[in-house]
């Protein structure tokens, strides 16, 4: 709906809810002849005052406009939207001539649809005074009806213009720490600047419970480390960084250019754990070679990062946390590579709304653009995951 006007955007909503509220309209129709005429709740031509039994017609204002006829029947007037913009346009501008000058069309072409509405409803709408109209008690009544239905299609075109533009979005968005700190932000920042009245909520939290989340469609989207294929997941796009080293200012090996393997043997090391996707695949580089005994392990690279700020160790961390980091320590290229893979991933069996849709391209887009990812993916692209020891040996240094 993209280039729609406003004014077609208005128009397609009252058509397509144009039946709803002349349903109702005719309801109302209904219940009102029906108690206008106690002797014959089933609405029959019995003789009763204001009913001409041998035409079988109502008598008003010294027009004979004909009624349902059958015991017990109560079949709604048909309506159509055109009747209904000619009655609000006489009621608004007070004439059948400025009703004509209002809707672009000529007067007896007002008059005639007027004439087919008090026949279809069964009661004169206005009374005809020489060149003036006189609103009815009952056309009064009417109108009150159509002005309300007037005011809810103009509440729903309202509404749709407002989904349209996205100013009627909630997104939920969940991400693994260490996409949390400057670049997620950053996109959504600049998502939120071209649609300011847009709702995010943002959560961060271990890619698991990402995973979970996305699945369960408890959030609309998220950023994690999981596999190509997951049960209630799709995956947008894919990207891939390389973990680094990093060490305590002032570290004898901030003057190296690479850290290696056999650099940490001899240092005090801060590790993550096993089921991490970075710390598996440190665990099959120490299954041939001298094992490295960690001095602590830590669930999150942040604070890897903080306790190597401290003094404690040296510790293999994703690019992102490490240059979150930046001023409390140094960060140092680290052979065999050690990949840090996520995805941009969301729920499977579920439409996407179109403020989802653009805000994972955005995101993509910004991950794409940042200086730290090395590689994006197709959808089906798998994030390296730990190589054997024999193809790590041929690359440490």
């Amino acid at each position: 709906m993209a280039g729609i006007s406003s004014w077609s955007s208005r128009a397609l909503v009252r058509v397509g809810v144009q039946c709803f509220w002349i349903n109702r309209l005719m309801v109302k129709i209904g219940v009102a002849n029906k108690s206008s005429n106690p002797a014959d709740p089933g609405l029959s031509r019995e003789s009763v005052e204001g009913y001409d039994t041998t035409r079988g017609a109502m008598v008003g204002d010294g027009k004979s406009l004909p009624v349902t006829k059958g015991a017990g029947s109560r079949t709604l007037p048909r309506l159509n939207q055109h009747q209904l913009e000619v009655f609000n346009a006489i009621v608004s501008s007070g004439s059948i001539t400025g009703a004509a000058r209002l809707l672009h069309i000529s007067q007896p072409g007002v008059s005639r649809s007027l004439s087919n509405l008090e026949r279809e409803i069964g009661f004169s709408l206005f009374k005809r005074d020489k060149k003036r109209v006189l609103i009815t008690p009952e056309g009064t009544s009417f109108y009150e009806e159509v002005r309300r239905s007037y005011l809810g299609l103009d509440r729903l075109a309202q509404a749709a213009q407002e989904i349209k533009e996205l100013r009627r979005v909630h997104l939920r968005i969940a991400s693994l720490p260490a996409l949390s700190y400057g670049m997620v932000p950053g996109a959504i920042k600049t998502f939120l600047d071209r649609n300011p009245t847009m709702k995010i909520t943002f959560e961060a939290h271990m890619s698991h419970h990402v995973v979970e989340s996305v699945a369960n469609q408890r959030v609309d989207l998220g950023i994690a480390q999981v596999a190509s294929e997951y049960p209630g997941l799709k995956v947008h796009s894919s990207f891939r960084s390389d973990c680094v080293c990093v060490m305590p200012i002032g570290h004898p090996y901030c003057d190296k250019d690479v850290i290696g393997i056999a650099d940490l043997q001899t240092q005090p090391f801060v590790a993550l754990p096993q089921h991490s996707m970075a710390g598996s695949q440190f665990d099959i580089l120490m299954v041939d070679g001298q094992p490295i005994v960690p001095r602590m392990e830590t669930l999150g690279t942040s604070a890897a990062c903080a306790m190597v700020a401290e003094g404690i160790g040296l510790a293999i961390v994703d690019p992102f946390s490490a240059s979150f980091a930046c001023g409390r320590l140094v960060q140092k290229p680290f052979l065999p590579t050690i990949n840090f893979g996520f995805r941009l991933i969301y729920p499977d069996n579920r439409v996407l709304s179109n403020a989802a849709r653009n805000i994972l391209d955005e995101l993509a887009d910004a991950f794409e653009r940042y200086p730290l990812v090395s590689e994006r993916s197709s959808p089906g692209y798998a994030p390296s995951g730990p190589k054997t020891s024999r193809q790590l040996r041929k690359t440490t240094p």
